[in-house]
Formats: C-alpha cells, sequence, structure tokens
C-alpha cells in the first residue's frame, strides 16, 4: 500500500478554537510518525508551536472569501504542491475547502474535508460549500447533516472524532504561582469558562456571569477565550462590580495549567474532551445547547454530538445554571471523583490522539489507493 509523505493542511486561522487545535495536533503527530505535513493559514498563536516542532507553515488569506484573496491563496497553494511534491490536500474550513477544491482541479492532486462543525445552509453558502473525494465528520450528527443538507452519500464520509493527548492532558495539581499571578484566592472555588467571545457563544457567557453574582459561596470565575464581543463582556463584568473575582484572560496556551487549578470547567467539545482528559468535572454548555453536569448518563448522549449539546432541547437562563453550579458544588466528593475518573476513562477509550491520527491515515491511504 502507498505511504504518503506530504501532506497540504490548509485552515483558516492557526488560532485559538476547537478546530484549530485538532489540526496543530494532527499535524504534530503526522510529523513524528514521519510524514511531512505543510501547514497554510492566515496565522495565529499556533505557529510558533508548530515551527518549534519542525513543521512548515506558510501563510496566505485562507480567512477572507474576496476574489483577491482567493486568487493569492490559490497561488500560494499551487506553488506549495509544486515544491513540496503534495500528494493530498487535507482541507478544514469553508473557505480553505473552496480554496483548497481549486488548487485540487488546477494540479489534479487529490482532496479531502473535515467538518468541524455544522454549516450554514443557506443557497449563498450550500453554492459556496466544496467538498473533497472524501470527507471526515467529527461526529454522527454532523454526518447525517451533511448526508441530509448537502445531498453528500454516506459512503463518501467517514466519522472520525476529535483527538486528545492524553500525555498533554494529564490529571495534576495546579500551580500557586498561576494561582497568584492571575490574583485568586488559594481557597477559593474555581470555575473555568474555556471558548470564543462572539457570535452565539456570548449569551452563554452572559448568562454565566449573571449566574456567578448571584452564587454566595467564595468562588472565582476565569473566562478564557477572545473574540469581537470580548470588549462587551469585559463591560459586562466591570459593570457589575466584579472584576475582582471574575478573570477576562483572553487567548491563553496555557490550556492545561489552567484546567488545574480549577474545580469546575464550563466547556463544550474539544476544550471539554480536554478538562475531562484531566479528570475535571465538567459542566457542558455552549452557543449551540445544555448537557448539564458530565455523568454516564449523558455520556451517551454527549457522544452522539461531539458534546456540544447539538442535539439538547433543554432550555437555560442564568437562574437554571446557577442551581446546578450550586448543586454540583453541594455533591459529595465521592460521587464528583466517580464522574471524572469515568469522563477520563471515556476519552482514552473514544477520543485520544493516537486513534484518531491511525484512523486518519488508513483514511488518507484508503483515498491514494483508491486514486
Amino acid at each position: 500500500m502507498k505511504i504518503i509523505m506530504n501532506i497540504l493542511l490548509p485552515t483558516m486561522t492557526l488560532d485559538i478554537g476547537g478546530a484549530e487545535t485538532h489540526i496543530v495536533e494532527l499535524a504534530i503527530s503526522l510529523r513524528k510518525r514521519g510524514y511531512k505535513p505543510v501547514v497554510v493559514s492566515s496565522g495565529g498563536v499556533y505557529q510558533k508551536k508548530l515551527e518549534e516542532s519542525g513543521i512548515e507553515v506558510y501563510n496566505a488569506p485562507l480567512d477572507s472569501k474576496s476574489p483577491r484573496a482567493i486568487i493569492k491563496s490559490v497561488k500560494i497553494m499551487n506553488k506549495l504542491i509544486v515544491e513540496k511534491n503534495i500528494e493530498l490536500i487535507h482541507a478544514h474550513g469553508r473557505i480553505p475547502s473552496l480554496d483548497g477544491k481549486i488548487s485540487s482541479f488546477m494540479t489534479k492532486i487529490p482532496m479531502i474535508t473535515t467538518a468541524h462543525a455544522k454549516n450554514t445552509t443557506s443557497f449563498v453558502y450550500k453554492a459556496l460549500t466544496f467538498w473533497g473525494e472524501k470527507v471526515i465528520a467529527v461526529s454522527d450528527d454532523i454526518k447525517d447533516h451533511l448526508v441530509k443538507n448537502f445531498n453528500l452519500s454516506e459512503d463518501k464520509i467517514t466519522v472520525i472524532t476529535n483527538g486528545i493527548n492524553m500525555n498533554t492532558f494529564i490529571p495534576k495539581s495546579g500551580s500557586e504561582e498561576l494561582v497568584a499571578e492571575l490574583g485568586l484566592e488559594n481557597t477559593s472555588k474555581k470555575i473555568l469558562y474555556i471558548s470564543r467571545l462572539s457570535g452565539d457563544l456570548t449569551p452563554v457567557v452572559l448568562n454565566l456571569i449573571e449566574a456567578f453574582v448571584n452564587i454566595e459561596d467564595e468562588m472565582d470565575l476565569i473566562i478564557v477565550g477572545d473574540g469581537e464581543d470580548r470588549k462587551d463582556i469585559e463591560f459586562s463584568v466591570s459593570k457589575v462590580n466584579y472584576s475582582h473575582k471574575i478573570k477576562v484572560l483572553g487567548k491563553r496556551t496555557d490550556i492545561p495549567e489552567l484546567l488545574a487549578i480549577s474545580d469546575l470547567v464550563v466547556a463544550v467539545s474539544r476544550s471539554a474532551l480536554e478538562a475531562m482528559a484531566m479528570e475535571k468535572n465538567v459542566l457542558l454548555y455552549g452557543g449551540e445547547g445544555y448537557l448539564g453536569l458530565y455523568d454516564k448518563d449523558i455520556k451517551g448522549r454527549g457522544m452522539k454530538d461531539n458534546f456540544t449539546g447539538r442535539l439538547s432541547n433543554d432550555k437555560i437562563d442564568a437562574e437554571i445554571l446557577k442551581n446546578d453550579i450550586e448543586s454540583f458544588f453541594k455533591m459529595e466528593e465521592e460521587k464528583r471523583k466517580m464522574y471524572r475518573l469515568d469522563s477520563r476513562e471515556m476519552v482514552e477509550e473514544h477520543y485520544s490522539l493516537e486513534k484518531m491520527v491511525d484512523k486518519t491515515i488508513d483514511f488518507y491511504n484508503i483515498v491514494l489507493k483508491r486514486r
């Protein structure tokens, strides 16, 4: 069977985000196994990490759909395909898939795509959404979405879940130095929220802030993420006069260290899985839905939609969120510990990075063998 060596990975950015982290971990793992991934994006905080891992990273305006940006991106990718002897394009995101499709057509190099979320299904977006010869979906519900709304055949799509690095996200004690650096109390209970601060995620943060300020226990809230609504969120924090208890940190790459000092993590998808891998209790709440505190009953539901809450119809407001947080901290420690241990076992069994990379490489080989 042919072993591919040179893979082009186009993505919109290398900033904080679930898809971006997925690409970074995939590229580093591929290189460790002897493959030669080449990443092209509009840049971001993770570019340095890739370069330090020996991976070639090139910049192109893959975050823009303007005709000028598309032409420039395609020229850059075509040049890389020739110079780096690229054998396969693996695109991540709608604009990189559009540009990758053009490059694939011009260079005759096969392209596959990964669907990390449910794409918008309006006429214009559907017309500008392109898929490769084969498609990876990160969850079953995304596969169903592609079949139903984009008329893709089921045999064209393979489900390969997110891969969590079990050697990076390991249970460990929190750093007192980090607690002091953030201006937090060692004895306080700490809630960590991780996500973008924009779009449908902004109401999630605002709900959490409202719930937090109505909890009487001694707690700190740490908000990690960035986006176009960050200033509005910081203004909301200042308005309730809780800046001493609520820290809006912006972009951070020291996620394992921040997870280590937390008692409860509010997150979904990859961020939630990373927290579970570190044996942290997780409240599953994001812009697409609410699942509540992770336990064995929620596990089956969560695995169907990548722990995003997309398939949940539960209504949520600040009062419900407040009650659920208070209930968690009143729960017996033995019960909380049981949930934590089960969550790491679940991630190791179903979402480990090694298994994700194994399946992705098998997928690459199937595509090239078919060629």
